[in-house]
């Protein structure tokens, strides 16, 4: 069995086009979706109501609460700590003198990545078949956003635990982590302007529109 299906259930953020860089919550956190809906109200005289005009709707925001990272092994508390370095990541643009020299990074000057959210969606597509998207109805599968706010909190009340440590420069110990640690994260979809010309109410109606 496939990763992306053996964690299809779990909530999970993901580079768009490095499917190395990707960050796996194993113990299902507390997600909460929100979208506004505008409407300006007119306040004709002596009317009982109001008359509502609509204006927009809002990208939807993401709130990932609970987010618990279990570090009850060294390698589960080098894993985390590998989670919490990439999320951090996400939240910084490319800037200074040695970004320019890691060709890895990017060019300087972008913002932070877009990432791709899923969570308690079936696999696009049927598999074996090619762009089949007959399957795809389900909550949120590979919607893109940005990280607004990150919390990562520092227990007192929890025993902490070495990581692996890095043999490459002799270090057997590693560093503490709490065996077990409670995040944050705030998401807001982000599309570009070609993902919005090309939306389908249709589609977004029955769960087939990618990334929506």
């Amino acid at each position: 069995m496939s990763d992306e299906i053996e964690n299809q259930f779990k909530v999970k953020l993901q580079h768009p086009s490095d499917t190395t860089r990707k960050v796996v919550f194993e113990v299902t956190p507390e997600l909460l979706e929100n979208r506004a809906v505008n409407y300006k109200s007119l306040d004709p005289v002596h009317m009982p109501g109001q008359i509502f005009v609509y204006g927009s709707s809002s990208a939807r925001t993401f709130n990932i609460a609970n987010i618990r990272l279990v570090s009850r092994t060294p390698t589960e508390a080098q894993k985390n700590l590998e989670i919490l370095h990439n999320l951090r990541f996400w939240t910084m643009p490319r800037f200074g003198r040695q970004t320019i020299e890691d060709r890895t990074l990017g060019q300087i000057g972008q913002p932070p990545d877009v990432i791709l959210l899923s969570a308690y969606s079936n696999v696009p597509g049927r598999i074996g078949v090619p762009n089949d998207r007959s399957q795809r109805m389900g909550h949120l599968n590979r919607v893109p956003v940005v990280i607004t706010n990150l919390s990562i909190p520092y227990p007192s009340d929890v025993d902490y635990i070495p990581t692996l440590g890095n043999p490459a420069i002799a270090d057997p110990g590693g560093v503490p982590m709490p065996t077990m640690m409670p995040i944050d994260i705030t998401l807001v979809e982000a599309h570009s302007p070609l993902e919005y010309e090309e939306f389908s109410l249709a589609q977004f109606k029955n769960g087939t529109l990618p990334g929506f």
